[in-house]
């Protein structure tokens, strides 16, 4: 797979991102902030305690996840803990990725705040100017990256190597008319939405209403509108913003946690079918650790060869701790599918399910950024399958 990525970069058109960049603000999470969130548990301000609760109860687990705090809350855990500034939003980071090994990628980005342009890869393409204005942008996002073994305290360490999220309330998605004005002229059909989660509820209609008139035209083109999940506040949530995409998404992305979030009930096969028929995606794809699986109409070996593309560039970042065409399996991963799990099987109403082992090492470099990384290298894949579709069909009209 390694060796075929270059002509995947040179012949696949261009990816539009969207609708969430930001600023991450890293922090390497240890012994100070551990007694920091232990601290907030006595707060006279129930966020602060609700917070802290929250986030103990993930640590402790060993579980990563992503939670909108409450704006006294948010404000007492930045000012807190210290971190760097970094590109953030799975949109910018796709973009981050694809222009970082060369491959074409245009970004949603209305936000030219001096904060904000400070944090972008100068590769990535933006709609209209580059140049900073003097709006003030959206409040940084405060991501806490835990490493497996980093000792907490004299009798707790980190169980598992992950990250946790946390928002503030005031932030709002980038809906950048001229990105979608240049997304058309150019007739660019490979489209990426995600960041909904911050999305108020009474806001859906309105920002539905938007993508109908900005890219409604999609609906009639052979197209990869791929929407990917986040951590939302409850699964109705989750479809309340994913219903009003019918017709235009036909691709649906998360992690295996998030899915769990979505179909608790259900195993996780059955789960993404579930999805699949019940909004008519054409794909449904989830990944993990050490393991990625789609249930799909297409034909098993594209999905094989996109979800191996998008474990692969992962893997590597995982590894490097940088972004890079990798030139072989990274080193020390281990490549194994888990106990039980086949990797091609079939499932009802015509779908097909692929599963794909992931390069897996237990000591990450960074575990910023991984499932994105994932998110363009399947992108990229599917992009150029659907570029070598349309010569083939002009090559044999």
């Amino acid at each position: 797979m390694a060796d075929r990525l270059p002509s995947m970069v040179e012949t696949a058109g261009p990816i539009a991102a969207g609708f969430s960049a930001c600023v991450d603000l890293v922090v390497t999470f240890g012994s100070p902030e551990y007694e920091c969130v232990l601290a907030g548990l006595l707060s006279e301000d129930v966020a602060i305690q609700e917070l802290s609760r929250w986030l103990l109860e993930r640590i402790h687990q060993g579980r990563g996840g992503e939670i909108e705090a409450e704006s006294a809350a948010f404000r007492w855990l930045e000012q807190s803990v210290h971190g760097t500034a970094e590109l953030g939003g799975t949109g910018a980071q796709v973009a981050k990725v694809l222009a970082s090994i060369g491959a074409s990628q245009i970004l949603a980005l209305s936000d030219r705040s001096a904060m904000q342009m400070a944090v972008l890869n100068p590769r990535v393409e933006l709609a209209g100017s580059r140049s900073t204005s003097e709006i003030v942008g959206n409040p940084p996002i405060l991501v806490l990256e835990f490493s497996q073994g980093t000792r907490l305290n004299a009798v707790r360490s980190v169980e598992r190597s992950t990250r946790i999220i946390v928002r503030s309330p005031d932030r709002r998605l980038d809906l950048d008319c001229d990105f979608s004005a240049v997304v058309r002229q150019r007739s660019i059909t490979t489209l990426l939405l995600s960041g909904f989660q911050t999305a108020p509820r009474a806001a859906l209609p309105s920002i539905h209403a938007w993508f109908d008139a900005e890219f409604g035209w999609l609906k009639a083109a052979e197209r990869v509108v791929h929407f990917e999940l986040a951590e939302y506040e409850s699964a109705q949530h989750a479809f309340d913003v994913i219903s009003g995409f019918t017709g235009l998404v036909n691709s649906l992305g998360m992690s295996l946690s998030e899915l769990r979030m979505l179909e608790p009930s259900l195993e996780p096969v059955d789960a993404a079918a579930s999805l699949a028929e019940r909004f008519a995606f054409t794909r449904v794809a989830v990944h993990a650790d050490d393991f990625a699986f789609a249930v799909s109409l297409r034909p098993i070996g594209d999905e094989s060869d996109a979800l191996m593309t998008g474990c692969l560039l992962a893997a590597s970042r995982a590894t490097s701790g940088t972004l890079a065409l990798p030139s072989g399996l990274p080193q020390n991963t281990t490549l194994t599918l888990p106990g039980g799990v086949a990797e091609v099987s079939t499932h009802q109403n015509g779908y097909g399910v692929t599963n794909v082992p992931s390069p897996h090492t237990p000591h990450p470099k960074t575990t910023l950024g991984l499932g994105d990384t994932f998110v363009a290298g399947m992108l990229l894949s599917l992009t150029h399958q659907m570029a070598n579709a349309d010569t083939t069909r002009m090559e044999t009209a």
